[in-house]
């Protein structure tokens, strides 16, 4: 994990990510391209919330923990 980001705001981002999409997983029928919808939006939410978070709040998520 990069020194700039916080591990409990990468999980943040992971989840609140892979849940934005989960959506579209249950209307395409299961498929792999659902799959592959949830899974990169949960690396690319993972890593934008979680220096959102780092960036903005390091009261609450400080940088390298």
């Amino acid at each position: 994990m990069p020194q700039w980001l916080n591990k409990k705001a990468v999980l943040i981002g992971v989840f609140f990510g892979g849940y934005g999409n989960f959506n579209s997983l249950s209307t395409s029928g299961y498929s792999t391209e659902g799959w592959v919808g949830v899974i990169v939006g949960a690396l690319v939410g993972g890593f934008f919330w979680g220096w959102v978070l780092t960036k903005f709040v390091p009261k609450w998520f400080p940088a390298g923990e």
